[in-house]
């Protein structure tokens, strides 16, 4: 890209400058500032090698990348009203119906498993264990793989989807089949059903700013991290302090993990202490679910 920006600007010395450095780094019309940034970050490291090698080259300075939006993360009505228009959604043309049947599969999954978009997408019918209600998530996000245990209620809903699929797409291969055969839902396309799902809601003409995808873990993460709050708040009732933990809805996965590991310390006595190794010994003999 860089160098059909040099050929189109005429610029054909081997060197940069503090003006071609200027140029490259003006942000362009449609383009994010993060983008923007990525390009410049990428002239700089080619400015720096070329002064390793003797060439005296201008070093554009790091721009400040522009702060992360909060993402909305819907409640329980938001999600009741999403998931009942997800439900009812039915195609016209009846070609289109068994997808109709895998996006309340899906989204449910995202919900109630935590999924990322693409594990959803590009989940393979061997790596679910239907009897068992097992997903295996093979090599996602930074090359890790993961066990997800579905909910009794959420596996019948995907053996009575695998029946149903089953009887147009034999021997598929992916679990929710795209349009062209042998090919899985596209991310893309799964993100711009959801946008129009959520159009269809009456609690999108008040929000001010729509969910995405993503938001159906963000939800899952806050939504346990609740539970798990409220159960903390149950065994240590006989504690004096009475305050509500308000949790922040804008917590990342990670960032929820660290700061209920922290909720959890507080306020222990001994006896919570001995009831938690207790619960701990437990975990190392049986398998325990993909939680957050």
């Amino acid at each position: 890209m860089f160098d059909r920006f040099c050929l189109a600007k005429g610029y054909t010395e081997p060197l940069i400058t503090r003006e071609i450095s200027s140029e490259w780094a003006t942000q362009r019309d449609r383009e994010g500032v993060n983008c923007r940034n990525n390009r410049v970050s990428a002239l700089r490291q080619l400015s720096l090698y070329m002064i390793s090698l003797g060439i005296n080259s201008y070093i554009p300075r790091q721009q400040q990348s522009a702060a992360t939006p909060t993402p909305h993360i819907p409640d329980t009505a938001e999600l009741a009203e999403l998931f009942y228009v997800i439900d009812t959604y039915l195609p016209e043309c009846s070609y289109w119906h068994s997808f109709s049947m895998g996006y309340q599969v899906l989204f449910r999954l995202y919900y109630c498993c935590g999924l990322r978009l693409t594990e959803g997408c590009h989940l393979r019918r061997k790596d679910i264990d239907l009897e068992r209600g097992i997903i295996t998530i093979v090599e996602s996000k930074g090359k890790k793989s993961r066990l997800v245990y579905m909910a009794e209620d959420m596996a019948i809903l995907c053996r009575s989807y695998d029946d149903k699929i089953s009887a147009n797409h034999t021997d598929r291969e992916w679990f929710f089949p795209g349009r062209k055969p042998g090919k899985p839902l596209g991310r893309s396309a799964v993100d711009a059903k959801f946008q129009i799902f959520w159009g269809m809601t009456e609690c999108s003409k008040t929000c001010d700013k729509a969910p995405t995808v993503h938001a159906l873990r963000h939800a899952h993460v806050v939504h346990r991290m609740n539970q798990c709050v409220e159960l903390r708040i149950e065994i240590s009732s006989y504690c004096k302090s009475t305050t509500k933990l308000n949790i922040p809805n804008a917590f990342r996965t990670m960032t929820a993990c660290r700061y209920l590991r922290r909720v959890f310390c507080l306020q222990t006595d001994k006896n919570t202490i001995l009831w938690a190794r207790r619960q701990k010994e437990k975990e190392h003999n049986l398998p325990q679910p993909f939680l957050l």
